[in-house]
């Protein structure tokens, strides 16, 4: 036997799973004496092969000369890749290796009176997430313990069912504790424990369907293994702590559901357990806060859900599971629909809690230990609810008159256990007793929770109520019973019409009546009626018998353009407060404004523009106020608002501008003060690209065909021969505005001839022409000094050029105004290059 003594020995290195890291770790040890069958492998004699096989049973070591001191029955024990402990129960030799079969040793097949301990925690320790491999960064393990972000954690997703964790965070950070005593190869005394540990999960949830379904379902978030080394004597004890962080999912559901929500809790406890002379123990202390998070509204459906979230954590020997702890975080949510109405009836209920589980699995710690299970901590809290609570917000305890609607409606609202609103509840409302009625008997609640409805009271009774409640899916009341009351105080004058004369045109007049009924047994009397400016009534005055009516046209005679709101006040000597009505109308004038002008530009090529004219008439007597003019895009006024007086008008240029090859279509919309349905008038054109045709500057001869002549009854010239004087003419078309042969430079000069002019007294006027790569017009203007023969003279030419030709052929038009020469010809021209 091997007996050690030491006396707080620090001689210990941990290490992480890839062996990447050394760490020390303070071990406290007693006096040790180790069985003289253990044998430690060490570098000098090492296995060949891996760790799973070893775990299996089968051991390889090479050399042969390092397996001297190895027979049947010898204790091994390894530390590569988490270690292992083993007894030799065959041995073969074939060539330079030893092939061993084994079996699992445990911890008193090692020490024979021992006693030492150690700890251990979660921190320093690189992790991997099997969850999603990519989501490594978002672990962490330091000084705190264990912590993980499992944001966006997809936990089920098939067909129509989804279940995330939306937002997600784990922080659980104990420190492990452990004792051991060993006396004649027995563990006498063995203990684990970690105290004050903090547990913190945090999650937010979705869940949606649509569709009936029933499933159950595990994920593994994350998984975390940390391994170390501790020596007691020699004997290397190697220790890992592997913590997975699990969720489990069951659901039942039928219909089409959408459900956010979630829970923190946070939690500080103490856990482990004990063995003592063959008995376990456990030892645990926990504080435990769970709260809700807000839920948003479920829709339509019927499910049981649960969720659990665990961190696992197993410590193993020489990879065998020892110890463990299981912190299981729970939430589960139930809910019931009623598919019998429109507006179905329904409760949820969200309920969260802890489990905090401890054991140990016994073979690798001994065999005359016996495996333990106990459950050292269970809460469960029910984190929200809903419906919940019902309150009344506004309406109760009015007063009113029998037969009469209330002024306020009865509004209630429907909140969770949180005191947060929840809509599409159904809120029933009950006139009773009594003859009233409210204008739905059940309301759905709005986004903050509120429904509300109208009651009118009932003829026979002054003590009237309206009973209030919501119900779960089996119908059954959730809370109290709400109840609105009202004092009912009996008519004693009526007022019966409807005065809501809307829309009456300035100038003219509109009737309706109202009747005045005295419902009492004795007379009633009127001595005046007030009405509201813009009304007038046929009778003001007098008295109205014991049980009868009198009725009163009201003339509504509107003067200016606006609303005319009121109430007509009968006054009599018995009833101050049943005496109003109201009356409303709104003076206008029809077809106030109107718009004229052809807004059809047609098309219009890309940097050029053109201008048309819109007229906007005023027909009524009143001023009218333009405040503004909407236009389409590639169209401008002159023009943007102003006053135009009763029975006026204002003339305004509307331009054409377009930039791009599209159709411009819209209204232009002329914002006013008097009429806001005849302000709009449609406009259309559209952009096209930029005819480009040949140059036509220069000389070309003129070729007259006339077709019909139309002399004055006192012309000399019936033939208009005189009308000639254009053909075979040669006309040249230059861009120079102030060429020396126009009269006069300020008009614009661009055909230039010297030809048949009636020099001695013709002065020209115009002399233009304009072409856009397809079509001519000229325009030739001149008027005569001396009158004999003509007053005037203008020659026009619309004419379309032919490429082929390289010449223009249109019809032309030759007037003489006046004088001898008094008589119009037409017919048609071509022009040609000389």
């Amino acid at each position: 036997m091997k007996k050690i003594l030491l006396i707080f020995l620090v001689i210990t290195f941990s290490c992480d799973n890839n062996n990447e890291s050394l760490e020390p770790e303070l071990v406290q040890q007693l006096e040790i004496e180790i069985k003289d069958n253990v044998v430690v492998i060490t570098e000098n004699n090492q296995t060949i092969n891996d760790i799973e096989e070893i775990l299996s049973g089968n051991l390889v070591i090479q050399p042969v000369s390092a397996t001297d001191d190895i027979d049947i029955g010898t204790v091994l024990i390894g530390q590569e890749d988490g270690g292992f402990l083993v007894k030799v129960i065959s041995k073969t030799i074939e060539g330079d290796q030893a092939n061993f079969q084994v079996e699992q040793a445990n911890l008193e097949d090692v020490f024979e009176n021992a006693q030492f301990s150690f700890n251990a925690d979660l921190s320093e320790t690189a992790g991997r997430n099997a969850n999603n491999d990519d989501q490594n960064e978002s672990a962490n393990r330091d000084g705190e313990g264990f912590s993980y972000d499992f944001s966006n954690t997809i936990i089920y997703q098939d067909g129509p069912v989804v279940f995330n964790i939306t937002d997600g965070s784990a922080v659980f950070n104990p420190n492990f504790q452990f004792d051991f005593d060993f006396e004649n190869s027995t563990l006498q005394q063995f203990e684990f424990s970690a105290e004050n540990a903090n547990l913190t999960i945090d999650c937010d949830l979705f869940f949606g369907l649509n569709a009936e379904d029933q499933f159950s379902t595990s994920t593994t978030i994350a998984e975390y293994d940390k391994t170390f080394t501790t020596f007691v004597g020699f004997v290397p004890v190697v220790v890992t702590v592997s913590t997975e962080l699990v969720a489990e999912l069951s659901i039942e559901t039928e219909g089409q559901f959408g459900f956010t929500g979630g829970f923190t809790s946070v939690n500080t406890t103490t856990l482990g357990a004990t063995y003592n002379d063959g008995v376990w123990n456990y030892i645990g202390e926990t504080s435990s806060n769970t709260i809700g998070k807000p839920v948003d509204n479920p829709a339509v459906a019927q499910i049981m859900q649960n969720i659990t979230i665990t961190p696992k954590v197993d410590i193993k020997f020489y990879n065998v599971i020892g110890p463990y702890c299981k912190p299981i975080m729970t939430e589960d949510l139930t809910m019931g629909v009623s598919f019998d109405s429109n507006n179905p009836d329904w409760n949820a209920k969200v309920d969260a809690g802890l489990n905090i589980v401890v054991g140990a699995d016994a073979e690798v710690l001994g065999e005359t230990l016996v495996d333990y299970n106990t459950s050292i901590f269970s809460s469960n809290v029910t984190v929200w609810e809903a419906p919940k609570t019902l309150e009344i917000v506004s309406g109760n305890q009015q007063e009113g008159t029998q037969g009469d609607e209330l002024d306020e409606p009865l509004k209630v609202r429907v909140t969770d256990n949180m005191g947060d609103p929840i809509s599409n509840v159904p809120v029933y409302f009950q006139v009773t007793p009594g003859d009233g009625e409210v204008d739905n008997t059940s309301v759905l609640t709005d986004d903050e929770g509120f429904a509300e409805v109208i009651w009118t009271l009932g003829t026979f009774t002054t003590e009237q109520s309206v009973n209030v409640e919501i119900r779960n899916s089996g119908g059954d009341v959730i809370g109290e019973t709400l109840v609105f009351t009202s004092n009912a105080g009996e008519v004693e004058l009526s007022l019966i019409g409807d005065l809501s004369f809307g829309e009456v045109e300035l100038g003219s007049s509109e009737n309706i009546s109202f009747t005045i009924e005295n419902a009492n047994a004795t007379p009633i009397n009127v001595s005046s009626i007030d009405v509201p400016s813009g009304y007038s009534v046929n009778w003001n005055n007098g008295q109205i018998a014991a049980e009868s009516t009198q009725e009163v046209v009201v003339t509504f005679s509107p003067t200016e353009l606006q609303d005319y709101n009121g109430d007509i006040v009968v006054n009599n000597d018995v009833d101050d407060i049943n005496n109003l009505i109201t009356v409303t109308g709104t003076g206008i004038v029809q077809n106030a404004i109107s718009l004229s002008g052809d807004m059809n530009f047609g098309e219009i090529e890309i940097g050029s523009e053109e201008i048309r004219m819109l007229t906007i008439q005023n027909n009524t007597i009143v001023p009218m106020m333009v405040s503004s003019i909407d236009l389409p895009i590639g169209y401008t006024t002159n023009w943007t608002g102003g006053l135009i007086n009763g029975q006026s008008s204002q003339n305004i240029d509307v331009t054409f501008s377009p930039s791009n090859i599209q159709a411009y279509n819209g209204s232009i919309i002329v914002n006013n003060d008097l009429d806001s349905e005849n302000n709009i008038i449609q406009v259309t054109g559209s952009g096209i690209e930029e005819v480009i045709g040949p140059d036509i500057t220069g000389f070309w001869i003129s070729n007259i065909n006339m077709s019909e002549c139309n002399a004055a009854g006192n012309s000399n010239d019936q033939g208009c021969l005189n009308h000639t004087t254009f053909e075979g003419l040669e006309l040249e078309f230059s861009e120079d505005l102030n060429y020396n042969y126009c009269e006069d430079t300020s008009i614009s000069c661009g055909i230039v001839y010297n030809d048949g002019v009636y020099l001695n007294s013709e002065v020209f006027l115009e002399r233009s022409f304009n072409f856009d790569g397809v079509n001519l017009r000229m325009e030739i203007r001149t008027y005569s000094t001396s009158g004999y023969f003509f007053d005037d003279r203008t020659f026009i030419f619309e004419g379309v050029y032919e490429e082929s030709t390289d010449s223009f052929s249109g019809n032309y038009s030759h007037e003489t105004d006046g004088g001898l020469w008094n008589n119009l010809s037409i017919g048609t021209m071509t022009l040609t290059r000389p």
